[in-house]
């Protein structure tokens, strides 16, 4: 849920809660708060549920990255910049409802 302030943020248990869970059932697992924490809300969302472009961009880049960690994706490739690297203004406003 994106509103309000990530210093202020609730779910921090919840998302470690689903990765620690993913993994137990053999599964991959990518939390985005690490790279999403790094911008505000407002620049990551449409709505309170909804990704902007550059929250995608950002979602895709850490998936990436983590596939990369893992040998699944990226041999020889060197890595790129840092998920929280990106500038907002560099992309579209969308607001939603």
């Amino acid at each position: 849920v994106l509103g309000g302030r990530f210093e202020r943020y609730a779910h921090r248990e919840l998302h470690r809660a689903v990765v620690e869970a993913a993994e137990g059932a053999g599964l991959a697992a990518v939390d985005l708060l690490d790279c999403y924490s790094a911008y505000g809300f407002r620049d990551l969302r449409v709505d309170v549920v909804h990704p902007s472009p550059l929250g995608h961009r950002i979602a895709a880049h850490a998936t990436r990255d983590a596939l990369c960690a893992r040998g699944w994706l990226c041999e020889g490739v060197p890595p790129g910049p840092p998920c929280t690297a990106y500038r907002p203004s560099e992309f579209p406003t969308v607001r939603g409802y």
